[in-house]
């Protein structure tokens, strides 16, 4: 009677953390509305586009096109640790063999650096509405996951950018999982473009 009661209860335990709930935690998604991603100067566009051209050709992005014309210019930008660039929240599968943790290290684990990140980044000059100048900025993300080390063989791709989250829905558990970007990019280049009205 003893030994039946003692599995029952086992039993019931091992039921009981495999019916664990199913848990997502989104990264802060506010944070995408709250993003300001146009600077303005009270200095002509000549002046703030010479300033542009010597921060570009000083930094560590690579340049991909400058468009003198139109005053567009791409840069470049690859990471195989990516997770300080994005964020995608915290995943708990619930359950005995339940995945929890990061859910970045869930669809694009790093491991052997089969995944990577890479940005384009746009910034254009224009003339402000009222004089001075304008200078708006856009980060380009797509995070790829490989099947070999060589990173030859795509399994997936997933893209968004500085003001689009990416949504990955789930109708299996019936959840809406995020990825955004941490704006460490984004902030890093507003604060370096700040100094040309210095």
């Amino acid at each position: 009677m003893g030994i039946n009661r003692k599995y029952n209860s086992i039993y019931i335990l091992l039921l009981f953390i495999s019916c664990a709930p199913f848990v997502y935690t989104p990264p802060e998604l506010q944070s995408v509305q709250e993003q300001e991603l146009l600077l303005e100067y009270e200095l002509p566009v000549d002046s703030v586009w010479t300033e542009l051209l010597t921060y570009v050709t000083r930094s560590s992005y690579g340049i991909d096109t400058i468009d003198t014309s139109s005053k567009v210019i791409e840069m470049i930008f690859t990471s195989l640790n990516f997770h300080k660039y994005i964020q995608g929240g915290f995943l708990d599968e619930g359950g005995f063999n339940g995945y929890k943790g990061d859910y970045l290290d869930f669809i694009a684990p790093t491991d052997e650096f089969k995944s990577q990140l890479d940005c384009k980044i746009t910034i254009q000059i224009m003339e402000g509405t009222y004089g001075g100048t304008n200078l708006s900025l856009n980060v380009d993300y797509t995070l790829r996951r490989f099947k070999n080390k060589k990173r030859t063989k795509l399994i997936n791709e997933w893209n968004f950018n500085s003001k689009d989250p990416l949504q990955l829905m789930d109708t299996e558990n019936d959840a809406s999982f995020y990825i955004i970007p941490s704006y460490q990019i984004e902030n890093q280049l507003k604060n370096s473009f700040q100094l040309f009205s210095n």
